[in-house]
């Protein structure tokens, strides 16, 4: 840093932070001159002084003194040198969510086999739950029940059959690699 303007505020608040950031990671003053930190020196000589008498501890505790008097001090913590050195164009400002997806539509009571609507629909009305939350695990049940017992033989004149799978997961989930 020997060709920059330590004059400069920008570069004072810098090196004030870092002188900072090292006494909170309790390293101990190293004879920082204070008037390298402009407006800043003072409460460098107060949070040195907190450092030597009460350590890290004492210095957090000073720093937190310090910013809730002097929110210019608190602002100047929380500024990230790094973002504001550079000349890049302020954000655009906030756009709107993007709306609700729409609503799924819920399984209605005429679409369960009717030998089973009844007792699902009580269900459901009883446990205060979508009828398709107790509709689908009911027709997987059933389906594991049927198993290969039932076969369907769509071209109707050969030996061709397909057993019906009523899968109620992901397939990806239950088969294999």
């Amino acid at each position: 840093m020997a060709n920059v303007d330590r004059t400069s505020p920008r570069v004072q608040d810098d090196l004030f932070r870092r002188a900072i950031r090292r006494l909170l990671a309790g390293e101990a003053p190293n004879g920082d001159d204070p008037a390298s930190f402009g407006q800043w020196g003072e409460t460098y000589v107060e949070l040195s002084q907190a450092h030597r008498d009460g350590g890290t501890d004492a210095v957090i505790r000073a720093l937190t003194a310090l910013t809730n008097m002097n929110h210019g001090l608190a602002a100047l913590l929380c500024e990230d040198p790094v973002a504001s050195s550079t000349n890049d164009p302020p954000w655009s400002p906030r756009s709107d969510l993007p709306p609700e997806l729409p609503r799924t539509p819920s399984l209605e009571a005429a679409m369960v086999p009717e030998a089973l609507r009844g007792w699902l629909t009580d269900f459901a009305d009883r446990a205060c739950i979508p009828l398709e939350f107790v509709t689908i695990p009911a027709l997987v049940a059933l389906g594991s029940l049927v198993g290969r017992s039932l076969a369907i033989r769509p071209n109707g004149f050969d030996e061709f059959t397909v057993v019906p799978n009523l899968w109620g997961a992901r397939s990806s989930v239950v088969r294999g690699p």
